[in-house]
């Protein structure tokens, strides 16, 4: 029998900290058990690199937002409690790992004539687009719900 060659796999390329839910409504679950599952995680995915960090905390880190979702939702239906920090991008021998996406917004107007007339960035808003565009009244009727459905209400 001959072995499989191996696969390398891409770096971890997003940080994020886990830790032990503080809040005042909190159950009186440790980080011990939020540790211990982290760790049973890594021992059994290899795309996650699990690090223990100071105060009850642990910098869990992955190649990208979709591992981190499904783990935290995961350790959710388990029944843990935790506090979640703001994803953070790596940085490796002075390189910074930052994953881009691209991204493809598709919202039709009902009725003919829809035009974009300008698109450019949101002031003071990284990374956010302003799109304007002109079309019939009777292209937006019921619209509003649709586009609130579509971008969940932001």
């Amino acid at each position: 029998m001959t072995a499989l060659p191996t696969v390398e796999l891409d770096p971890p390329a997003i940080s994020m900290t886990f830790g032990v839910n503080d809040s005042p409504l909190a159950a009186l679950d440790g980080s011990q058990e939020i540790g211990d599952r982290l760790l049973a995680e890594a021992a059994t995915n290899l795309a996650i690199n699990v690090i223990p960090g100071l105060v009850e905390s642990y910098e869990v880190q992955r190649r990208g937002e979709l591992q981190l979702g499904i783990l935290l939702e995961n350790m959710r239906r388990e029944n843990f409690e935790l506090s979640v920090f703001l994803p953070r991008v790596m940085i490796v021998k002075g390189v910074k790992l930052e994953p881009i996406e691209e991204v493809t917004i598709e919202h039709f107007l009902t009725g003919d004539r829809v035009e974009v007339t300008d698109m450019g960035p949101v002031a003071g808003n990284f990374g956010g687009t302003r799109m304007t565009l002109t079309c019939p009244s009777r292209g937006l009727v019921g619209y509003n719900s649709v586009f609130s459905s579509d971008t969940h209400g932001t």
